[in-house]
């Protein structure tokens, strides 16, 4: 458990985080939002096992929301290639990838929520949600909030919870889409 717990009223409860969730957490705590992340992980031993490269439009949307601070992580910068019939054909020069240790990534977005007073709730799993009178029931205590965000992919506990049965699917798939003419 990091931080102290307090059951009151959040503006917004994020389960299960991941960068997605940690970011918008760190957004709404910059703007003066009540904020209590549920993590069902020890974010100590947390390692992803695969991610770690960040587009160039990913670094700068991260340089935006997290200014010079995003330079306390050392990111490499590579230029990108063009592969057809499995031989590289052409360096793709104004397009660069950024990658980084992803634990290195994760540990400095959750350490920036935590400086700006963010409440976490490590190694721990809700035991239910009142979705009508909007309520998580943590060790059997009650925590009111506003909106409730879960953020851990395809198998989240809380859509089963709201729908009231699993994802069919078993695997996602993300990528970024380039809108044409998008400035970088």
């Amino acid at each position: 458990m990091i931080g102290e717990i307090k059951m009151e009223n959040y503006d917004t409860i994020i389960i299960d985080a991941g960068l997605a969730g940690w970011i918008l957490g760190y957004l709404l705590q910059k703007n003066n939002k009540n904020v209590l992340i549920i993590e069902n992980q020890d974010l100590i031993k947390k390692n992803k096992l695969f991610g770690g490269i960040v587009t160039k439009k990913a670094y700068r949307l991260l340089f935006e929301i997290y200014s010079n601070n995003i330079e306390k992580i050392n990111f490499k910068k590579y230029n990108t290639f063009k592969i057809k019939n499995n031989k590289i054909t052409k360096e793709t020069k104004n397009q660069k990838i950024y990658t980084i240790y992803r634990k290195n990534l994760d540990d400095f977005i959750i350490n920036e929520f935590i400086e700006n007073n963010g409440i976490i709730l490590d190694k721990t799993n809700y035991d239910k949600i009142d979705f009508k009178n909007k309520i998580i029931y943590i060790f059997g205590n009650p925590f009111k909030y506003n909106n409730l965000v879960g953020t851990n992919g395809v198998f989240s506990k809380v859509r089963k919870d709201l729908i009231g049965k699993n994802q069919k699917m078993n695997f996602a798939i993300e990528g970024e889409c380039l809108i044409e003419n998008e400035m970088f």
